[in-house]
């Protein structure tokens, strides 16, 4: 599980782990530029 952000938009200091749905949702999602990106990452 991924934890929120904190008040600076970092994530907590920290080794977390998550499936390709939930890394996608929080990091791939947010912009065009961010899924245009992350396209690569599916192949």
């Amino acid at each position: 599980m991924i934890p929120e952000f904190n008040k600076d938009g970092n994530l907590p200091e920290g080794a977390y782990q998550a499936n390709e749905n939930e890394f996608f949702n929080r990091f791939c999602t947010s912009s065009a530029r961010r899924k245009w990106l992350s396209e690569d990452l599916l192949v």
